[in-house]
């Protein structure tokens, strides 16, 4: 009788360890909105504990606040982002994408940063990391960094 109730006590203690790693180990994300140069700007980060995981950006640019309303102007601001978009192409970790309609250029930027070189990114001005990123991206550094740019967090 000892044996099968140290047991289940054992089993039983087991069970909540599970439960409380799993529980810290929990993919979570904060989205923040804010204006940078006139555009929308959404970004999200997708973390887990205090290491960024993913970055997603959104930056929408609304062609009245540029002045822009003919066609030609619109196609022009048009190649200008498609021409920085290349950048991104190849880099790795890095997913950009570009696209328009009659009101708005919409320009997507997501970074896994479990795939990325942090030292490609860096060189590439393709984020703001700070500090050390022998660890990762800092989620509290993060969110700290970007309410200083004056983004809120969307709830």
């Amino acid at each position: 009788m000892k044996v099968s109730m140290k047991l289940m006590v054992g089993c039983l203690l087991c069970t909540m360890m599970l439960v409380l790693l799993s529980a810290c180990g929990k993919e979570e994300t904060k989205t923040f909105t804010g204006e940078q140069n006139r555009a929308d700007v959404e970004m999200t980060y997708t973390y887990k504990g205090d290491k960024v995981l993913k970055q997603t950006s959104k930056i929408t640019i609304d062609y009245k606040d540029f002045n822009v309303t003919e066609d030609i102007q619109k196609e022009e601001l048009k190649k200008q982002l498609e021409t920085e978009s290349k950048k991104f192409q190849d880099i790795k970790g890095v997913k950009e994408s570009v696209k328009s309609n009659d009101n708005q250029l919409i320009e997507n930027v997501e970074v896994d940063y479990e795939k990325a070189d942090f030292k490609e990114l860096r060189d590439n001005n393709v984020v703001d990391i700070i500090g050390d990123t022998d660890k990762g991206v800092s989620m509290k550094k993060s969110e700290k960094f970007i309410k200083e740019q004056g983004f809120k967090e969307k709830k």
